[in-house]
């Protein structure tokens, strides 16, 4: 695996917990969830993104995964990321329309949608090395057919 290739395996899986992070914390599945939140809120600049960071990181990720998926394109694991993956950005999309043009009214429950959307994502990522560790293959990819 080339360098860059690890870079981008490391990104998505930086992407993937942060992503698990925000859900746990939308959701609040976890006891004493609040206190992490409380001194996340203390932190300067924690409120930049306000609520837009539960879109912002399942975007992020799923747009790392595409691309991740491009190199490695003749595998199966590449067509179900790139699955997944689509149907997060079109959630992502989705919600945002609904956000920015809807007529208003209602209980908007786009965020939830997108956060419990991206988990099978982020949990793809992160079990898709242990994956290719007990199930090598020495397959051809993108990357091998440019000589990179």
């Amino acid at each position: 695996m080339s360098s860059n290739r690890s870079r981008l395996r490391i990104v998505e899986a930086v992407l993937a917990l942060t992503v698990l992070i925000v859900a746990v914390m939308t959701v609040k599945l976890v006891p004493g969830i609040d206190t992490l939140e409380a001194i996340l809120q203390v932190l300067p600049g924690s409120n930049a993104l306000g609520s837009g960071t539960v879109f912002v990181f399942p975007t992020l990720l799923a747009i790392v995964t595409l691309v991740g998926a491009v190199l490695d394109w003749p595998s199966i694991a590449s067509v179900v990321v790139t699955a997944l993956a689509v149907i997060t950005l079109v959630m992502v999309a989705l919600s945002v329309d609904t956000l920015v043009f809807g007529e208003g009214g209602g209980v908007f429950f786009g965020h939830l949608f997108v956060g419990l959307g991206a988990i099978p994502l982020a949990a793809l990522v992160l079990v898709r090395p242990l994956v290719e560790r007990l199930l090598p293959a020495d397959r051809p990819n993108l990357l091998n057919r440019f000589g990179s």
